[in-house]
């Protein structure tokens, strides 16, 4: 398994739902531009500054993410082309005890639910073309068609602000090559060489998908009926 080239993972979460009981997390993969190189990592006190910008932008009303997601952390780490971690991630808390609860407060729908942010290279063919953001706690009306209800423009700009603003902050990282942008990056296996495109477009289609991972960590209580067998 190996990427043609080296990249930072940056990882943000949280809790979801009252008391923390399930928890969340998206990431991106950010990479510089050229093949066989290595990727920068924040100081400590560059991703304060990322978070904090990120933190003012996670409760705007644009975020149709709900109270039921907290955001607590990000985390980015240095990665090889093998996928193996560099050192120790830098971590940047909000507040790691209670979080920063999504402003969004109506139309609740089950944790395992979640809306799809893709990020598109603009191509269709070959490899790494398409990747994937879930973003948790989605708050919009589902229609009779079974479609999301209401424009969805502003939040997926939201989402393409949200990676736009962690790519400006990564002009300056350090111990790598710099400027970093988002990537999507396809892992080859035995002699093939990896294959890394930048994000052309970030898209969100009118359906909600499942995060299937949850449902490996779903709590629940199990009710079991007493008329069968």
């Amino acid at each position: 398994m190996s990427f043609d080239r080296g990249f930072c993972y940056v990882t943000w979460g949280g809790k979801l739902g009252t008391g923390g009981q399930e928890q969340w997390q998206n990431g991106v993969k950010l990479a510089p531009d050229t093949a066989g190189s290595t990727a920068a990592l924040p100081t400590p006190a560059q991703a304060a500054t990322i978070m904090t910008n990120l933190q003012a932008q996670w409760i705007l009303t644009a975020n149709l993410i709900g109270s039921s997601a907290f955001l607590q952390y990000m985390k980015f780490s240095k990665m090889d082309k093998d996928g193996h971690l560099i050192g120790e991630p830098v971590i940047a808390a909000t507040n790691p005890t209670a979080g920063v609860a999504g402003p969004a407060s109506t139309n609740p729908h089950p944790f395992q639910a979640a809306v799809v942010a893709t990020l598109w290279s603009g191509g269709t063919f070959g490899k790494a073309n398409y990747g994937r953001i879930y973003l948790p706690d989605p708050r919009v009306v589902i229609q009779t068609d079974g479609q999301m209800g209401g424009t969805l423009k502003p939040w997926v700009d939201w989402v393409a602000t949200w990676l736009k603003t962690i790519e400006a902050n990564a002009a300056t990282w350090p111990g790598g090559q710099a400027p970093m942008y988002v990537m999507i990056m396809h892992n080859a296996t035995g002699t093939a060489t990896g294959i890394s495109r930048h994000v052309q477009a970030v898209r969100m289609g009118s359906v909600m998908d499942t995060q299937r991972r949850r449902r490996n960590n779903l709590k629940e209580t199990i009710t079991t009926a007493t008329t069968y067998p």
